[in-house]
């Protein structure tokens, strides 16, 4: 089983793609913000396969969530999909090298990276 962590300050939002990841088989970690998803990614805690970013978030948002991750060498084997309605954002997962889902999301697209992330997943 897959675990995705998921960083999205909406509860509304968080709970529903918590419920759909989960009953597509992937087990799901929740973050509210950039610095719960750093203390999710912690060494001494389950190993996350895919991480699913919102970027407007409080404390630390998603692009300076990227930027530390790309800062530690993270980024570049850790597969992030970055959740956003902001027009900005098409060119911050191009800088970043990440994928993107515009929000209000699409779930055949979110389904189908994550398929081509995980592909081990027990869901596909």
């Amino acid at each position: 089983m897959a675990n995705v962590l998921l960083i999205e300050d909406d509860p509304d939002i968080q709970f529903n793609l918590r419920l759909l990841l989960e009953g597509e088989g992937y087990s799901v970690i929740s973050a509210s913000d950039g610095e719960e998803g750093l203390e999710a990614l912690a060494p001494s805690r389950p190993p996350i396969d895919v991480v699913l970013l919102d970027l407007m978030m409080p404390r630390l948002n998603g692009e300076q969530f990227l930027q530390r991750l790309h800062r530690s060498g993270e980024l570049q084997s850790r597969p992030v999909i970055l959740l956003s309605a902001s027009r900005d954002a098409g060119a911050l997962a191009r800088r970043f090298g990440v994928d993107l889902v515009t929000k209000p999301i699409d779930i055949e697209r979110l389904l189908s990276l994550l398929a081509r992330h995980c592909p081990f997943n027990a869901g596909w």
